[in-house]
């Protein structure tokens, strides 16, 4: 029983530990006010998870102004590597996300998460933005 208390500690404690040390920037640089953020942990708790589109915080030039193949290569390498960082952050904090969306030319990428999910995407210095992510009617007639 002690041994199961003890696993029980430390998996909870983990996940505190994880979203403290993403909480290390202010509440003002957070990609989400907090009435946002409310409005869309609210929707996470009612739904169990919701679709979000996660903007990464890494220097992005759009393709047609970058100088050369090359640059446009490194470029979304540089996504690739903080598609996965972020992902690998998620995991080593016993977030589940799903239905994962990568792009490959721009700074983003969609997945499904829970509440607590939300919160520590919202702390994240990974983060640049968050939106969710919704099917819009097409334009026209």
């Amino acid at each position: 029983m002690r041994g199961l208390q003890s696993r029980n500690s430390q998996k909870s404690s983990s996940r505190g530990d994880c979203l403290s040390k993403s909480a290390s920037r202010s509440e003002q640089q957070n990609p989400l006010t907090p009435q946002a953020l409310e409005t869309l942990l609210a929707k996470a708790k009612a739904q169990g998870f919701m679709r979000v589109i996660v903007g990464l915080n890494v220097t992005f030039v759009p393709e047609g102004n970058l100088p050369n193949p090359q640059a446009v290569q490194a470029q979304r390498r540089t996504i690739r590597q903080a598609q996965g960082a972020l992902l690998e952050s998620l995991l080593a904090c016993k977030f589940k996300p799903g239905s994962i969306k990568r792009f490959d030319a721009i700074p983003f990428i969609a997945m499904s998460v829970n509440a607590a999910a939300l919160k520590y995407l919202n702390a994240s210095t990974q983060v640049k933005s968050i939106e969710e992510d919704v099917v819009n009617a097409p334009m026209g007639g």
